[in-house]
């Protein structure tokens, strides 16, 4: 265990590499780093690659449910449901024991509350892309397509 660099040196659980996503209808909205479990919170700290600057956490006893049951081939996504209503996707190593860490602690965290929590209790659905999320994925695939594809021709022109 390591000691988090916070104001409340926080120890922190559990740490790998991970994705984040923290708008599930935007497929450009992933972000890779390190994600870091504490007894008080889970945070998302993006790598310097990234557009997405500054860290995310969620306190635990915001989180209202995980489900990671995902229709993708080989998956190791979870989704987080919080209180307010928004969802957080994560992709880890070993999603397995990242599940029973984050459900351990909520446990602990919601016991200090006086609350009882069982991470499969509320199954929630993550809400359907429509048509219309569809249309703008392709137009902006299509419009960052179009940009390269003048760059490229611009940069042809120049250099021979």
């Amino acid at each position: 265990m390591t000691k988090m660099k916070s104001n409340d040196d926080e120890i922190v659980v559990r740490e790998s590499r991970c994705n984040h996503r923290s708008n599930h209808l935007d497929p450009f909205d992933w972000a890779g780093g390190r994600v870091l479990l504490t007894k008080k919170r889970l945070t998302f700290r993006p790598n310097s690659l990234n557009l997405r600057n500054g860290e995310h956490s969620i306190r635990l006893e915001d989180i209202v449910s995980i489900q990671a049951k995902h229709n993708d081939f080989i998956s190791n996504k979870f989704t987080i449901l919080l209180r307010n209503g928004s969802i957080e996707e994560f992709r880890v190593p070993k999603r397995k024991g990242w599940l029973k860490a984050i459900e351990q602690a909520v446990k602990e965290k919601k016991k200090q509350h006086g609350e009882d929590w069982n991470i499969s209790a509320t199954n929630f659905s993550i809400p359907k892309k429509s048509i219309n999320w569809y249309i703008k994925v392709v137009i902006q695939v299509l419009f960052l397509a179009l940009c390269v594809s003048i760059l490229a021709f611009i940069l042809q022109m120049f250099l021979f």
